[in-house]
């Protein structure tokens, strides 16, 4: 006997556990993206696909609906050994994260549990969406769900999110030189999935972002800018940097976020970057050399006024070097040095994890686990980041742990009152340290070096277009959050939103996928 049934968009259907049914109400915006997913089990039999076709049939309203297969991906390192108990998976197994497009036709690939996600992006009208699983000609399951429509736009919300595109990942996965027409094709593909999940802004490779790079190696070359030396003067190209503005502004997105001007951890070197067509800085150079700061002299200014006529001073984002410990004050500090006039009335932030660094970042971007110190320490943290380290309490993005984990952030940026957020894994799809290429539908965790999903989000379609996962769409759904939690707050105050959601640190991450959806739901109430 089939079983089918509903599932919310924040559980995850592995093969092997029968899935709670959906009980959450169905109550989101116009414009609004709901999810859901249709779970399925064959009944047994000596092969785990079945003799008929099976198809899934959703149909709203005056609604969008797209659908899409759920795949799964081995997981070798689902978390470390310090790991909290909040975890799908602690040893390597298979878990679902990407996301095919699907006509509604089930691919039975596996045995067990299998679902398909659905999307419905509610119009004016909608107020019903009807889920039919067929087998052939005979009707297995057919079942109503009621939308409760809040009669206002979505609008977007006013935090913004950074995100590092590595687009060097998209050549080396194509096999097709940088910024080459299926290089570019595949960018924009990216950059509209990653504007899809709220993201307002990637990392623009003006040079070779000098980040995940083993010391004394290069990745590839992606620079936009080109730079020449004429009558001893440097001058410089931006061809295809304006094209890259104008594929980001025409993706949705409205920040540029700049590549770091020195190494990471530590800034003691200088980055990738060419002129004449030849490599002129990198590990070899030190931070401190006279000759940087000569070409820095004489292309940040004219860097920094194109970017600023082009998208506006406010949406421009510089950083010094990434990461820097307590140990690299004194090199972080000749850096920040070495710049702090030619980056005078811009917008500097970088990610730092200790507060006694706070002092020598305009904007510190703090590791959520180390938020609670800022704010003892009487520091701000405005704008936060996770990554790797952030394993244990905080929310993160790792493939192994509930779908409760990722959307949770939401909630905790809104009641922080946090500006901004930064990620630096949307599509890493190398080894650690960008040592070898891997195929992401093999090696989610870079080699087996970091927890699967950190150093990815988009999974690469054969085409080299993007493909999305679970974790993509459920971060979406957070930003959508937010963006209600905002509305509500202009609407009723913050204090009514606050009631609702109650007091939760960065570190207090740990919630059910039925108390999540009802606070969201009580938030949509206060707009109703």
């Amino acid at each position: 006997m089939w079983q089918v049934r509903l599932v919310d968009a924040v559980t995850k259907v592995l093969p092997g556990q029968e899935p709670p049914a959906l009980t959450a109400a169905f109550s989101g915006l116009i414009g609004e993206r709901l999810s859901f997913q249709v779970a399925l089990l064959p009944p047994p039999s000596a092969n785990s696909a079945p003799a008929d076709t099976v198809t899934v049939s959703v149909t709203a309203d005056d609604a969008y609906v797209q659908l899409w297969q759920v795949g799964l991906v081995p997981v070798t390192v689902p978390c470390f050994t310090d790991h909290d108990p909040d975890m799908l998976a602690t040893l390597p197994t298979l878990l679902p994260d990407p996301l095919y497009p699907s006509t509604g036709q089930v691919a039975f690939s596996h045995v067990g549990w299998h679902s398909l996600w659905v999307d419905v992006e509610l119009g004016p009208g909608t107020r019903q969406i009807v889920v039919t699983v067929s087998q052939g000609a005979e009707v297995l399951f057919r079942h109503p769900l009621a939308v409760r429509l809040v009669p206002q736009e979505l609008g977007r919300s006013r935090v913004r999110f950074l995100q590092w595109l590595h687009a060097d990942a998209l050549a080396d996965q194509l096999g097709v030189s940088p910024y080459s027409p299926a290089h570019w094709a595949s960018l924009r593909s990216y950059l509209e999935a990653a504007a899809d999940m709220g993201v307002t802004g990637v990392l623009a490779p003006l040079w070779t972002p000098p980040l995940d790079t083993a010391e004394g190696t290069y990745r590839t070359n992606v620079q936009l800018l080109d730079f020449r030396r004429v009558d001893g003067r440097i001058v410089m190209d931006t061809s295809e940097l304006d094209r890259w503005l104008d594929e980001v502004t025409g993706a949705g997105l409205r920040d540029i976020e700049c590549p770091h001007l020195f190494t990471q951890w530590g800034a003691r070197a200088t980055p990738q970057i060419w002129v004449d067509g030849r490599r002129e800085f990198g590990w070899d150079v030190a931070a401190t050399d006279p000759r940087y700061r000569e070409f820095l002299t004489e292309v940040l200014p004219p860097l920094r006024a194109h970017l600023e006529r082009a998208v506006g001073a406010e949406h421009v984002w510089w950083h010094v070097s990434d990461e820097p410990h307590a140990h690299n004050v004194g090199s972080y500090s000749q850096a920040s040095a070495i710049v702090q006039d030619l980056l005078a009335g811009a917008q500097v932030l970088d990610a730092v994890s200790a507060p006694e660094l706070a002092t020598l970042v305009q904007t510190p971007v703090v590791a959520t686990d180390a938020v609670r110190q800022f704010w003892q320490a009487g520091r701000r943290a405005d704008w936060v980041y996770h990554c790797v380290a952030q394993n244990r309490a905080v929310a993160n993005r790792f493939i192994a742990q509930p779908a409760t984990r990722h959307r949770i952030l939401a909630e905790q940026l809104f009641l922080s009152g946090a500006q901004g957020f930064l990620h630096w894994g949307l599509n890493f799809y190398y080894t650690a340290l960008a040592r070898h290429r891997i195929d992401p539908y093999q090696d989610t965790c870079a080699g087996g070096a970091l927890p699967g999903g950190d150093p990815f989000i988009l999974y690469p379609g054969l085409d080299g277009l993007a493909l999305p996962s679970l974790r993509q769409r459920i971060l979406g759904a957070a930003w959508q959050d937010l963006a209600v939690f905002e509305a509500a707050e202009r609407t009723v105050g913050r204090a009514a939103v606050v009631a609702l959601l109650g007091s939760r640190a960065y570190d207090e991450s740990q919630t059910s996928a039925v108390e999540l959806l009802r606070r969201r739901h009580a938030v949509d109430d206060l707009l109703s």
